[in-house]
């Protein structure tokens, strides 16, 4: 009984409490604004319709001493009560309530009429020569343009630009921006249009309507696409690239069931300013929650849709009782939250969101607020960002042990969080995940993903998340032994079959070959080759000898064909790794229509000191994935170069322990040309010490020939 007394002693008290004075009793409701000292004359305010517990049939509007201020509703719907104030009157106190309540206001002063500069004009210098040909390239420069300059209000679409000098106008290229509220008569399908000089683009409610990109003259309407939009108002900007003394453009409309474009009227044009309420008062509490919010320069990755713009939120709140707030509590309207007086929060995606701010005070007592943040007319500065697997070898032994990481890398120069997160499937069907936070800057950072042995890895998804939303992410598939038919793409170190990463894991010691079949006199062979054709010009008569020597030997003149493809680097491999490109050009060549590979590797690996057991890792790829396309491989030992900085023999025993493991048949010229070379003395190589000569060329087609018809054995 004693608690609802001093209850209903505290309610009946608070309105001589208020700060400011609570002026107008008959509303339960009022809202304060902060007008901005740039604002001249006119702003529109816009209160939430939920925010009243009835819906109004009057409202008051005051200045903090209690000065009335002219205004009146420019337009209402279920959500929104928007109205049109002018605010010349106000003094230094920048701060304006607002009463919503029933209407008896006989004394209100007279409403005001249209604003008379309801466009806001500013321009931004910028040093680009090129004009923008899409709106995503044109918010780029705006985003790189600096601090907007001369923000100025002005009648229409128009504004001089400065001079340079005493008499000349400049030559400076410039963005120019004109901004203002649009009042939208009726829901329907609406075509904007404008009409500027060069680079153009009109934005509704920060959404794109209609451009006249590159450069052109104006002159006519260049309308946009139809769209169905509903009633009430819109903000409305122009961004345009201009290099003249003058910016003049003029902007159009199609109304529901219209046919033609024509200018928007002035009084459809409402006004520059538009403010939302700082706070919201009711008259039966004594805590009234409010906040600030303050925006900071927002940011996106090159290449990828989220942008992000991180906010700062204060509690603005007033309690007319003097009692402190104890708690405060936060809600981002995206899942996020947070506690504290004051707050940030990085928000993803150009949408609106709701924030919510819930306070509690000494006394118990617990009001809460909620305001919109709307970030669809927010820029952003552009960054480059880059994610890639690093250390994971593209070909490995099952008992190989890998630890790859991602690599990730940015240009922001301020520090910045991202979730690095991975999941492993391995081959008896367990599964394994993590992620963790990880710092970037502009250096770049090495994130940990799985260690385990090769064989026994299926897949390794990752993925980089800021904020919730995915940056990049991937898919790493180890292909084991037998090693399917896939089609693959080298990529810098790496390989892909399609969009996935690969990694081939043949068998170090795969199952007993079956029995060779006898070798065929009339097959279709392919010599794929970067050891042998070094020091000619491709498609000359020396590169293909020792093919033509196959072909003639083997018969395959009169009824089979014996080709000769050369692997050597071309322009077409890119930033490849040489043996990776080389792996690939050979797995599509298998595709061809070919019934016998003769493959003589190994020159880049001996000239560019490369490792055999990487290269012996590669060999039995390239055999396993042969045998899935059902074609028979005849392999090739490298010959003992003169020049060779590193022993040939390694990799020589690397071709035939491969090929010896799988049955399949050596030309084994290493062992061929040291012996003959001791016997005869001949020079089988030229001068260059890495080239067959003429006769090294017959040898080494008289050698392959027998290897490709024995049907069981090495060729020697």
């Amino acid at each position: 009984m004693v608690r609802r007394f001093v209850f209903a002693l505290l309610l009946s008290a608070l309105p001589c409490a208020a700060l400011p004075a609570w002026l107008v009793p008959d509303c339960r409701d009022r809202f304060v604004f902060s007008v901005p000292d740039d604002a001249r004359s006119y702003v529109l305010l816009s209160v939430e319709s939920a925010a009243l517990e009835q819906r109004p049939s009057a409202f008051r509007l005051f200045d903090s001493r209690g000065g009335p201020l002219p205004c009146r509703v420019a337009h209402t719907n279920a959500s929104v009560v928007t109205l049109l104030a002018h605010v010349w009157a106000m003094g230094r106190e920048r701060e304006a309530v607002l009463y919503a309540g029933p209407d008896s206001a006989a004394d209100a002063p007279a409403e005001p009429g249209a604003d008379p500069e309801p466009v806001a004009v500013g321009f931004y210098e910028i040093e680009a020569k090129g004009l923008p040909d899409s709106w995503p390239k044109m918010r780029h420069m705006l985003a790189r343009a600096g601090a907007l300059r001369q923000r100025t209000l002005h009648a229409s679409f128009r504004k001089e630009l400065p001079r340079r000098g005493k008499d000349r106008w400049t030559t400076k290229r410039y963005i120019v921006t004109a901004q203002t509220h649009v009042l939208c008569p009726q829901p329907g399908p609406y075509v904007f249009a404008l009409d500027c000089h060069n680079a153009g683009f009109l934005l509704l409610d920060g959404a794109p309507v209609a451009e006249w990109p590159g450069e052109h003259e104006g002159g006519s309407w260049r309308p946009g696409v139809e769209f169905r939009l509903e009633a009430g108002v819109h903000r409305l900007e122009l961004v345009n690239v201009h290099d003249g003394s003058v910016f003049e453009a003029r902007v159009g409309w199609r109304l529901p069931g219209e046919k033609e474009v024509a200018p928007i009227p002035p009084d459809r044009l409402l006004g520059a300013v538009r403010l939302d309420a700082a706070r919201h008062e009711r008259i039966d509490r004594s805590l009234q929650p409010a906040f600030t919010v303050t925006k900071q320069a927002g940011y996106a990755f090159r290449g990828q849709a989220p942008f992000f713009l991180p906010v700062s939120f204060a509690d603005a709140s007033r309690n007319w009782l003097d009692s402190p707030p104890t708690r405060r509590e936060w809600a981002f309207g995206d899942g996020g939250t947070a506690t504290g007086a004051s707050v940030s929060h990085v928000f993803a995606g150009r949408a609106r969101h709701r924030v919510t701010l819930t306070v509690r005070d000494a006394l118990g007592f617990e009001a809460s607020c909620s305001r919109e943040v709307d970030l669809r007319h927010d820029y952003a500065q552009e960054y480059a960002a880059s994610f890639r697997p690093v250390l994971l070898p593209a070909v490995c032994w099952p008992a190989d042990r890998v630890e790859p990481a991602l690599r990730v890398q940015t240009d922001r120069p301020s520090a910045f969080s991202l979730r690095v997160e991975w999941e492993a499937a391995f081959r008896d069907g367990r599964r394994q995940s993590e992620w963790r936070e990880t710092a970037c800057a502009d250096e770049p950072v090495w994130a940990p993903l799985v260690a385990a042995q090769a064989g026994a890895l299926s897949v390794l998804d990752w993925r980089v998340r800021h904020h919730g939303l995915v940056l990049g992410s991937g898919r790493i598939r180890f292909l084991h032994s037998p090693l399917p038919a896939v089609s693959l793409r080298a990529e810098g170190d790496r390989l892909y079959d399609g969009s996935d990463q690969v990694v081939l894991v043949p068998g170090r010691r795969p199952p007993a070959p079956a029995a060779p079949a006898a070798a065929r006199r009339a097959a279709r062979v392919a010599c794929l080759d970067d050891a042998l054709g070094a020091g000619a010009g491709a498609g000359t008569e020396q590169t293909a000898l020792f093919s033509r020597v196959v072909a003639q030997m083997a018969g395959l003149d009169a009824g089979g064909a014996c080709r000769y493809v050369s692997l050597r680097q071309t322009g077409a491999d890119g930033g490849a790794y040489r043996p990776l490109a080389v792996l690939a050009r050979i797995a599509a060549a298998l595709q061809d229509d070919i019934d016998v590979a003769v493959l003589s590797l190994g020159l880049h690996d001996i000239l560019s000191l490369g490792e055999p057991a990487l290269f012996e890792r590669r060999a039995a790829a390239m055999t396993e994935l042969a045998a899935a396309r059902g074609v028979r491989i005849v392999w090739v030992t490298p010959p003992p170069y003169p020049e060779a900085p590193v022993p040939v023999r390694e990799f020589a025993a690397a071709v035939k322990r491969v090929a010896v493991a799988r049955g399949v048949p050596v030309a084994d010229l290493y062992t061929t040309f040291m012996g003959m070379q001791k016997q005869t003395g001949y020079p089988f190589f030229d001068a260059s010490g890495v080239a067959l000569s003429e006769r090294g060329h017959r040898l080494a087609g008289q050698t392959i020939t027998r290897a490709l018809l024995a049907p069981n054995g090495e060729g020697r």
